[in-house]
């Protein structure tokens, strides 16, 4: 249980870690937005240490969760992690029709499939739209790219069949052009910290987060 290791190092009168072997470590609660693993105004001002091994720790994050949040402390360190999503907290897509302002997108269900259940909710609506090149892997020189929807928008009529599956947007896409649509933008960040002295993040790679890898 690595909160109640957490838990313990946040009371101990003197340097505390909590080591992490290789390994994944599914990660998901109740909450969503709600951190999964967290230090709150602990004790300890000695100094925490939060360590995996580097490239063979993983926290896997399942669902729309912070995966780590550390308030009010001081002396924290965080290294040797890996952070990853169970579900990509996006979308990538084909835009295979256009009229008016709706379009429909096909995507692979394998890569980005839509789960059931209020857990997953999340995944049938858009915040930010941006259109992808997929010869340079990289943004489209000159095309849509819209940070953040001030509305964000919903995907409807969700239909797979085998390998493939398309749903519509309220959106103009480009028929023929790719583009990725972010769920989730603000919240639900890999790490955060808030109101805190003296923490460092070492050694980690965060390869997916719904939100932003470390907020601050």
């Amino acid at each position: 249980e690595i909160q109640a290791a957490l838990d313990t190092c946040a009371h101990s009168t003197e340097s505390c870690t909590v080591q992490l072997q290789a390994g994944t470590y599914p990660l998901k609660g109740p909450t969503p937005r709600s951190p999964l693993l967290s230090l709150y105004r602990p004790t300890n001002t000695h100094g925490i240490r939060i360590s995996g091994e580097v490239g063979k720790t993983t926290l896997l994050v399942d669902g729309l969760y912070t995966a780590l949040s550390v308030y009010a402390s001081k002396h924290v360190t965080v290294e040797a992690l890996q952070i990853d999503m169970t579900r990509l907290p996006f979308t990538y897509c084909e835009a295979v029709s256009t009229s008016g302002h709706n379009s429909t997108c096909r995507f692979s269900p394998s890569m980005y499939p839509f789960p059931g259940g209020d857990r997953w909710t999340w995944l049938r609506q858009v915040q930010a739209i941006f259109q992808y090149d997929p010869v340079t892997k990289l943004p489209s020189v000159d095309g849509l790219d819209v940070y953040r929807l001030t509305h964000p928008l919903t995907l409807s009529k969700l239909d797979v069949n085998g390998t493939h599956g398309t749903f519509s947007i309220n959106w103009p896409l480009t028929k023929g052009r790719f583009y990725i649509l972010r769920n989730q933008v603000y919240a639900a960040n890999a790490v955060k910290f808030e109101s805190s002295i003296d923490v460092q993040l070492l050694d980690t790679t965060i390869y997916s987060i719904a939100g932003m890898a470390v907020y601050t």
